[in-house]
């Protein structure tokens, strides 16, 4: 997971949610309750650290409307997405 963090261009740009994950709902840059997020949903990849990802979930496509939540990679199909892309390449 460190040498992941460390490098950007590994990184997707989605993941999917493996169970249900709630994120703040947040409406022009304020948050205004909670969503509940089923799996199987893609969330943005925000950032990577050595223990968390950083995702965010935008369900009109417009980030300051983004509830932000950190996860524990295996929350989420991370690791599987970047096995494909190097099979890939």
């Amino acid at each position: 997971m460190i040498q992941l963090a460390a490098n950007h261009s590994f990184w997707p740009k989605v993941v999917k949610v493996k169970k249900t994950t709630v994120f703040p709902a947040v409406y022009q840059g304020k948050e205004i309750g909670k969503l509940s997020v089923p799996a199987g949903t893609e969330v943005k990849v925000i950032s990577i650290n050595p223990e968390k990802v950083a995702v965010a979930y935008t369900p009109d496509g417009v980030m300051s409307n983004a509830g932000g939540a950190y996860l524990q990679p295996e929350e989420t199909d991370l690791f599987e997405r970047v096995r494909l892309a190097h099979a890939t390449n």
